[in-house]
């Protein structure tokens, strides 16, 4: 799936990294796996990176599904070093859901959304963080970019490139209302 795609259609890598193609512009890539956990989709360095799923199709006044999966790709992550993760919803979109789970705390009432990692300790390299799904509604239509950001603190991340994404996100009227 590539990021903000609304169908189901496998797109070229070579089209991914062709900026002159509809998904080659600063969009990245997610290979989704088979199961939950396996490890397939986003990361976080040192911390890790972050990148998101987008569920749509995105309708004013209906709810929409953002999946943040994080991925430890450095050191361990050990007592006393904090992860979060920030989302920066778009303008006018609203939360509609705590989406705190065994993995993550997070503080849901105001925008960014910021979660903080309460699980056990993390193995260096490619070790998966959880998941946080986040359940959105848009008030208006039109095209926007939700970003999320993960940080680390209490030890050094080594790579600071990959803790940021951004997906476009098309918000379409209610079907019969324009």
């Amino acid at each position: 799936m590539v990021f903000g795609k609304a169908d189901n259609k496998p797109v070229e890598l070579s089209d991914v990294e062709d900026q002159n193609k509809p998904y080659g512009k600063d969009l990245g890539f997610v290979i989704n796996g088979v199961s939950a956990d396996d490890r397939s989709g986003i990361s976080v360095s040192g911390a890790g990176n972050v990148n998101g799923i987008l569920n749509g199709p995105w309708v004013v006044g209906q709810s929409g599904t953002f999946v943040l999966n994080i991925t430890n790709l450095g050191d361990p992550i050990e007592a006393g070093e904090t992860v979060s993760v920030s989302d920066f919803l778009p303008p006018g979109f609203t939360i509609d859901s705590d989406p705190s789970n065994k993995f993550w705390d997070c503080n849901w009432l105001t925008i960014p959304l910021v979660c903080t990692y309460i699980g056990p300790e993390v193995p260096a390299g490619s070790s998966s963080m959880g998941s946080i799904t986040i359940h959105a509604t848009p008030g208006e239509p039109g095209e926007f970019r939700n970003c999320a950001r993960v940080t680390l603190v209490g030890a050094t991340d080594i790579d600071l490139s990959n803790n940021e994404s951004c997906i476009p996100v098309v918000v379409g009227e209610v079907p019969g209302s324009g």
